[in-house]
């Protein structure tokens, strides 16, 4: 037998021997954690999405780490993704993650306005809010979000502000006080 066609046989074998299988989506979990399931409308929600390897192995894979966040309001059929407004970010390069056991791997996202200008959570009622991972086809359970409608000072306050249009100010996240300042 050719020396070389024995040499390119034992590689090829050496290295399918040693290459992993590529990881399945129910070696995982993914999670979704919610700031609060209670707001008012245009309240921001902040969200965390967690990957974690369920199994008892280090799993290893190419990935581009790209979690996604997606909501709905309770009756509708479709569901959207959410896209914070802003400049559309650059897609993170593909790199080697190597979750250990019990390892996690999170992203957080500020669930206030989409990129149309629209509030998410612009209308008192039920909505519901997922998370996913797009690299395994993983998605977490739905998670329930009540949006209360303001009432008696606080809805005059928040109807005065959406006739003259500054109702989309409400999502912006003000510093506390100063000890300075006075209410």
């Amino acid at each position: 037998m050719n020396i070389k066609l024995v040499a390119v046989i034992a590689l090829y074998l050496h290295h399918s021997c040693l290459a992993q299988t590529p990881p399945k989506s129910e070696d995982f979990g993914l999670a979704l954690i919610l700031s609060q399931t209670q707001a008012v409308p245009l309240e921001p929600i902040q969200a965390v999405v967690t990957l974690q390897n369920k199994t008892t192995t280090i799993k290893e894979f190419k990935t581009t780490s790209i979690f996604a966040v997606y909501y709905r309001r309770e009756g509708a059929k479709e569901w959207e993704q959410f896209a914070p407004s802003g400049p559309t970010p650059t897609p993170p390069p593909t790199k080697i993650v190597k979750l250990p056991p019990g390892g996690t791997l999170s992203s957080w996202f500020f669930l206030d306005v989409t990129s149309s200008n629209e509030g998410v959570f612009s209308q008192p009622g039920v909505y519901w809010v997922k998370g996913a991972f797009y690299d395994l086809a993983i998605e977490s359970q739905p998670q329930k979000v009540e949006v209360i409608a303001p009432v008696g000072r606080d809805a005059e306050a928040f109807e005065a502000l959406r006739i003259i249009k500054l109702d989309k100010y409400l999502t912006l996240r003000l510093s506390s006080p100063s000890k300075n300042s006075h209410s």
